[in-house]
């Protein structure tokens, strides 16, 4: 006897939406992004400060989206710890 389990996955845009076009930090600031310049690609900060550089732009755009979820996660964590504290 065998048993097989699917596992749903969700796929993730640059954009941080998921398949479905939901985000998931609709109500989050989107702080970093991605620059072009000298035909590579950099993540910056608000603040202009240059996080990584890339050689292309698929991995610029995947960082850009982890480093705007570890902001979101942060953020709202903030935010429920003055509202629940």
């Amino acid at each position: 006897m065998s048993a097989s389990k699917t596992a749903s996955s969700t796929t993730i845009t640059n954009n941080g939406e998921n398949a479905a076009g939901q985000s998931r930090m609709e109500d989050t600031p989107k702080p970093y992004s991605v620059v072009t310049r000298e035909e590579k690609y950099r993540v910056c900060a608000p603040s202009g400060r240059e996080i990584m550089t890339c050689n292309d732009e698929h991995s610029a755009s995947h960082y850009a989206v982890l480093l705007n979820k570890a902001y979101a996660d942060g953020y709202r964590h903030g935010r429920r710890e003055r509202r629940d504290g």
